[in-house]
C-alpha cells in the first residue's frame, strides 16, 4: 500500500510540475494545472515529449494527447478504425531525426501521420530485439 501511494504521489507531483512549467512556457499570465477536467484522459502520465512542430505529446494510461498550447486532442483505440491507436495503454513516445512521432503501446509501435491526423503501424524487427507488442520504452 505504501508503494502504491508513493507512486501515485510521485506521478501527481511530476504532473503538477510539468503542467506548471508548460503553462509558464505557453502562457506566462497564469499557471494552470491540467487534469481530467481539462480533457486529459487520465491523470497517470507515463511520458511527455515535444515534437518538431512544437506540439506537446502527453502519454497516458488511457490514450495519447497532443497539446497545442491551448487545447488537447486525444487519440484512442477505435476497433473500427485501423489507423487509430492500437491500444489505449500508451507507454512511450519519441521523435526521430526526421521529426516523426513514434508511439509505443500495449499494441505495438505506431508512427503518427500529421497529413491524415492518424497512426500507421511500424514493422518491428524481432531479430534486433524490437518486439511488436507491449512497448514500454522508445529511444
Amino acid at each position: 500500500m505504501i508503494h502504491k501511494h508513493f507512486a501515485y504521489r510521485t506521478t501527481l507531483s511530476a504532473m503538477t510540475f510539468f503542467m506548471g512549467m508548460m503553462a509558464h512556457e505557453v502562457n506566462a499570465k497564469s499557471n494552470l494545472l491540467y487534469t481530467t477536467e481539462n480533457n486529459l484522459p487520465n491523470s497517470l502520465v507515463n511520458q511527455v515529449e515535444e515534437s518538431a512542430d512544437e506540439m506537446i505529446w502527453v502519454v497516458t494510461e488511457d490514450g495519447l494527447c497532443r497539446f497545442d498550447g491551448s487545447q488537447f486532442v486525444t487519440y484512442t483505440d477505435d476497433s473500427n478504425n485501423p489507423h487509430s491507436l492500437q491500444s489505449n495503454v500508451v507507454r512511450a513516445i519519441c521523435t526521430d531525426d526526421d521529426g516523426h512521432v513514434l508511439v509505443g503501446s500495449m499494441g505495438g509501435v505506431q508512427m503518427y501521420r500529421p497529413e491524415t491526423d492518424d497512426f500507421t503501424p511500424v514493422i518491428c524487427n524481432t531479430l534486433q530485439g524490437i518486439h511488436p507488442v507491449n512497448v514500454s520504452h522508445l529511444t
